[in-house]
């Protein structure tokens, strides 16, 4: 997914009161999205994550890179957070994203 903003900075009011496009499935080139792809899956399963993450890059056109900003091992569940439509968009309700995340957790006695 793509965040698209007018302002300089992706803020509280870009996510939240004017809120920034998302566009799902931009169209970036294949071999950007292929390196998007390998590092998210290393970076999840490297640190351990499980069931879901959503890691946040920049892509910088340019020069043709991209750049991991966070990984986000909780992503929000609100009507304006990123996981719930992105799961939508591959036919996925927010009932079913909350049974897939129960069904998946894991929890550890320290």
């Amino acid at each position: 997914m793509e965040i698209v903003f007018d302002s300089e900075l992706y803020d509280y009011k870009n996510k939240y009161i004017q809120i920034a496009d998302h566009i799902i499935n931009p169209q970036i080139p294949s071999h950007i999205k292929e390196k998007l792809l390998k590092i998210s899956i290393d970076v999840h399963k490297g640190t351990g994550c499980n069931c879901i993450s959503r890691l946040d890059f920049r892509y910088e056109e340019q020069k043709d890179e991209v750049f991991l900003l966070e990984v986000n091992t909780q992503p929000g569940l609100t009507q304006n957070s990123l996981l719930p439509e992105m799961a939508k968009n591959n036919g996925i309700n927010f009932n079913e994203l909350c049974k897939i995340l129960i069904e998946n957790s894991i929890c550890e006695n320290i």
